[in-house]
């Protein structure tokens, strides 16, 4: 077995029309981890309003910006890293990516606060949620974060590979 991943459904099909080897799967490296993730899951779907039900379920009662900072923090988290890393790290994410609360809000959450929901949502993301919802960066960081990723083939040839994230 042979795979050929590609960034994008755009790139897979411009690969699907030019290799014609059948010994060749050509695949997106998030339908790559989302295979991986219904090897252990098999009823996941994709949806992206997980992620913020995950956060609700952390903090019900959240001001708007504090989810949006959360939120963003669990996505560059989800794309830096490849386990759930601790607070320290979170917060030197945040710092490198400028995300914070508006001035009023920082009193009650801090960095090291947005750092821990952000910590909460991403622990939530390695359980399966009742209706089997998986997020677009769960695609990618779930497989790698829960130990899912298994060789499983004998050649991988990445297009683009020097654009990859860690995870990926």
């Amino acid at each position: 077995k042979l795979l050929y991943a590609v960034f994008n459904k755009k790139n897979q099909r411009e690969a699907q029309e030019k290799i014609t080897d059948a010994r060749v799967e050509i695949r997106t490296l998030h339908s790559l981890g989302f295979w991986f993730i219904k090897k252990v899951w098999s009823n996941a779907q994709p949806d992206d309003f997980v992620e913020n039900d995950r956060l609700l379920a952390v903090a019900p009662a959240l001001p708007e910006e504090v989810v949006s900072a959360v939120l963003k923090l669990v996505g560059f988290c989800k794309n830096l890293t490849t386990t759930v890393p601790e607070v320290n790290a979170v917060i030197d994410i945040a710092d490198a990516r400028n995300i914070t609360v508006p001035d009023e809000l920082e009193k009650d959450f801090s960095p090291s606060v947005l750092a821990k929901l952000a910590i909460e949502v991403l622990e939530r993301s390695l359980v399966l949620d009742r209706r089997g919802r998986v997020s677009f960066n769960d695609m990618v960081w779930l497989p790698v974060a829960a130990g899912w990723v298994k060789p499983t083939f004998e050649l991988v040839v990445v297009d683009e590979a020097q654009d990859m994230n860690m995870p990926q």
